[in-house]
């Protein structure tokens, strides 16, 4: 009965499965003829398996290594005319079916990433085209496991044509076949460019160890980018309530940075080497300098501003999938009254952009924090 299951080619030393064709190992016999396929009993499985286990030489079937090429076509399995040689390096060898397999593997392999997506259909279709000329070659191939090791496709030099080979695809010419996958090409760098864009934990392309000893990119895994530097961003149009208040605290942090470089500029070398110290045991050498120009102060500012607006657009109810975070108590008490205070900075002025908050205003946001009263001067930080 097992020589009706199964056949051995002389060439290697696999056991092939001849309703399945594809090899199969001596220690799977009994899993492979239970499976969906044959749907043997436990007890004729086993008489099977013993009765293949009798054959000369079949203990070398277990550890047979797969080759990548093979000079003639092994019999029993199927052959496929549509393989994909990969050329990118030479000695390569790697062979695929499809050609999202075939670019995945120059991307893990070879570190190739096409830049095609950044041009027009024409261009896109010319590079693509020279692409898969130069990079890949049409060849034959057969797959002897569909799983696991040894499960990748065998270039085969000379295909064999006898009977025991069952053809699965048409002797395609090969201008054809390159036009296919040509065109396969271009729908996955169109597919890949309209998809959207999210951060990924642990990407390849983290900018730095700070990064990765930050977990940022786990922290903010699945998150749109493009969202995240559109919050941070300086309101444009100031619409609405929140706009207003928003914009009333980016244009008071400007005025805090100016007001402090006024001070840095006038006061005494002791209070600026205090000014710049940020560890209690350390001594600063150098004091804390001002910035000269307001170029320089505008664009020093821009991260602080940033870190506000972050603020003013996720404690606000928002229809996007923001970063979760709390602050203490401290802190939000603190980001409470600067935005009642913004709110009602804007609400005064309703055109903040034309009427920045007066810094000598009795009322204005900016001289509300610059009292030493009872609020908190700790700036609010995000906890996670």
């Amino acid at each position: 009965m097992e020589d009706e299951l199964f056949t051995r080619p002389y060439e290697v030393p696999i056991v092939i499965c001849k309703k399945c064709q594809y090899a199969v190992r001596p220690t799977e016999i009994i899993r492979h003829l239970q499976s969906t396929h044959h749907q043997l009993p436990l007890a004729t499985a086993r008489q099977i398996s013993e009765a293949i286990y009798r054959w000369d030489g079949v203990e070398a079937c277990d550890h047979w290594i797969v080759p990548i090429s093979v000079a003639e076509s092994i019999p029993g399995l199927p052959m496929y005319t549509d393989g994909i040689l990969c050329n990118r390096v030479s000695g390569c060898g790697f062979v695929a079916r499809s050609i999202k397999t075939i670019r995945n593997h120059w991307h893990a392999k070879h570190g190739w990433i096409s830049q095609n997506v950044r041009r027009n259909r024409k261009q896109a279709h010319t590079q693509a085209q020279r692409e898969i000329i130069q990079a890949t070659i049409i060849v034959s191939c057969q797959r002897a496991f569909t799983h696991g090791a040894g499960s990748h496709y065998i270039h085969v030099q000379r295909a064999s044509l006898d009977h025991t080979v069952d053809l699965e695809a048409e002797n395609t010419p090969q201008p054809q076949v390159i036009n296919q996958l040509v065109a396969q090409l271009e729908d996955a760098f169109t597919e890949q460019q309209a998809q959207r864009t999210v951060i990924e934990a642990g990407e390849r392309d983290e900018a730095n160890p700070w990064l990765r000893r930050t977990q940022w990119a786990v922290y903010l895994a699945g998150l749109d980018p493009a969202r995240l530097v559109e919050c941070v961003q300086r309101p444009s149009e100031a619409d609405t309530d929140n706009d207003r208040a928003a914009l009333a605290i980016w244009d008071s942090m400007q005025a805090v940075a100016r007001i402090s470089q006024k001070v840095s500029s006038r006061a005494g070398h002791t209070i600026r080497i205090e000014a710049v110290r940020t560890e209690r045991d350390q001594t600063p050498h150098t004091p804390l300098q001002a910035y000269i120009d307001e170029d320089n102060i505008v664009r020093h500012t821009i991260p602080w501003q940033q870190v506000l607006m972050f603020f003013a657009r996720t404690q606000t109810q928002h229809n996007w999938e923001s970063p979760h975070y709390r602050f203490t108590e401290r802190q939000r008490k603190a980001w409470q009254a600067l935005w009642r205070l913004a709110r009602a900075e804007g609400s005064r002025s309703n055109s903040v952009s034309c009427n920045p908050p007066l810094v000598g205003d009795k009322g204005s946001l900016l001289n509300h924090y610059s009292q030493p009263a009872s609020h908190p001067a700790s700036h609010p930080a995000s906890q996670h």
